[in-house]
């Protein structure tokens, strides 16, 4: 277990200006390392939002890397500033967390990026 920063104020990162980026990651990454005495090597991206603008403040703001939810995500190779992250909510159901923790969370992630295009598409859709 560790302690990662997960911003100041929890915005979506990659709709952000790149000062409010920096700001964001920066301050909480200071905050952070002044209250617990230790560096803060890892960002929690909120809501999972990135993009290359983000990773590049991250990277540029000492973070060694950083964790996304589902979109983004690279699924046939490791990439250090976008490793899956599996949200566990205060009220999951105890078998959903065991499937999420176990091996086979990849499904998971899998699953969930393929609901998010479907959705999106739909939603494209719908507008035309």
């Amino acid at each position: 277990m560790d302690i990662a920063s997960h911003t100041m104020n929890h915005p979506f990162l990659a709709y952000s200006s790149l000062d409010d980026i920096s700001i964001e990651l920066k301050d909480s990454k200071a905050l952070l390392e002044k209250a617990f005495q230790r560096p803060i090597d890892w960002l929690c991206y909120p809501y999972g939002n990135f993009n290359k603008e983000v990773i590049a403040a991250a990277k540029s703001a000492g973070y060694k890397g950083a964790l996304a939810i589902f979109d983004g995500i690279p699924l046939k190779k490791r990439e250090l500033f976008a490793l899956p992250r599996i949200p566990i909510p205060r009220r999951q159901p105890l078998w959903e967390f065991k499937l999420k923790v176990s091996s086979i969370h990849m499904i998971f992630i899998i699953l969930r990026q393929a609901e998010r295009f479907i959705k999106t598409h739909l939603r494209k859709k719908k507008k035309s």
